[in-house]
């Protein structure tokens, strides 16, 4: 099964790249079922059959959407984890990379949700395998070291539901009168991290 990366090692042409940001729109908008193969080549620009250069089927081709609208956010969750400073302070940078990436870039935020609804515990697999893994991996480990050692994959669980809920419930919020800094990424990212800071200093005292 084609993915983005392994294509762009054999395809100098970006074709492969601009069918999957293209796919990743639209099947964002309308889900894996609500898409259809000449649909997404009348969008591009191309035939149907050209899709098929490129990808060996609807499913990797799926795939592959997924993967390039995600990898950018995972790039930058795994800069935060990984950059300098105390544990605190990329604890911080992590969640704010979280926040903003759930407010910021409505496609990844999309697809998430329809694979959360799909029910199809193989494509929830190779998300978890391919994509979640490592980032989750590497948050837990930071949460190690500000809290108890063990505690920091539980921690890394609730902190990625409660970035993530924040920003999908915002429609909701935004109508029951939440203060102004709720609705900016970065301050609500900033204010959990510094919450979860505080707790765990308090449980360590």
């Amino acid at each position: 099964m084609n993915t983005v990366n392994e294509i762009a090692s054999i395809d100098p042409v970006p074709t492969a790249t601009r069918i999957a940001e293209t796919a990743a729109a639209l099947f964002a908008d309308k889900g894996y079922a609500g898409v259809s193969m000449r649909e997404l080549a009348d969008a591009v620009g191309i035939k149907a059959a050209s899709i098929y250069n490129h990808f060996s089927d609807k499913e990797g081709l799926y795939l592959a959407a997924i993967e390039h609208a995600f990898a950018d956010r995972m790039s930058l969750l795994e800069q935060a984890t990984q950059s300098d400073g105390t544990p605190q302070e990329r604890l911080v940078s992590t969640v704010i990379a979280l926040t903003r990436s759930n407010a910021e870039d409505a496609v990844s935020a999309k697809l998430l949700q329809w694979e959360l609804l799909s029910g199809d515990v193989s494509r929830q697999k190779w998300l978890a395998e391919h994509l979640f893994q490592r980032p989750f991996e590497q948050m837990s480990a930071l949460l190690d070291e500000i809290g108890s050692a063990g505690d920091g994959e539980l921690v890394a669980v609730y902190l990625s539901a409660l970035a993530m809920g924040s920003t999908v419930l915002m429609p909701i919020f935004e109508h029951v009168g939440v203060s102004d800094h709720v609705n900016d990424p970065d301050a609500l990212g900033r204010d959990i991290a510094q919450r979860l800071i505080s707790l765990t200093n308090g449980a360590s005292s």
